[in-house]
């Protein structure tokens, strides 16, 4: 038993060490990554990017939103009723009694 503690105090202890060396191990890597002389250049660079990424995806998503169905008459749900039918979710939230109705006298008059 004394040998296992032994073992897990050895193995606690190299555990620490790695965590205390840690900042200077992530510093180590941002100079590598971003060299000082450089880092400047390199950070404008990367955020120039960045934000041509988000600028570009944000536009994808207005376009989707504005002529992929998003927009106008809003979300759309499954059709109460109807297999497979799909309708915008304001329409049947602003009149649910009437849409009911509805259904019910087109289903009587259904070959």
């Amino acid at each position: 038993m004394d040998s296992m503690r032994k073992l897990l105090v050895e193995k606690l202890t190299q555990l620490l060490l790695v965590f205390m060396d840690a900042p200077g191990f992530l510093a180590e890597k941002v100079d590598q990554v971003f060299p000082p002389e450089t880092r400047k250049e390199t950070l404008h660079q990367w955020v120039d990017f960045g934000l041509r990424v988000v600028l570009l995806v944000m536009v994808v998503r207005l376009l989707l939103y504005c002529c992929g169905g998003g927009g106008g008459r809003g979300r759309k749900m499954k059709a109460p009723g109807r297999h497979g039918a799909r309708m915008p979710r304001s329409e049947f939230e602003a009149n649910p009694r009437g849409y009911f109705v509805n259904h019910r006298a087109k289903k009587g008059h259904a070959p």
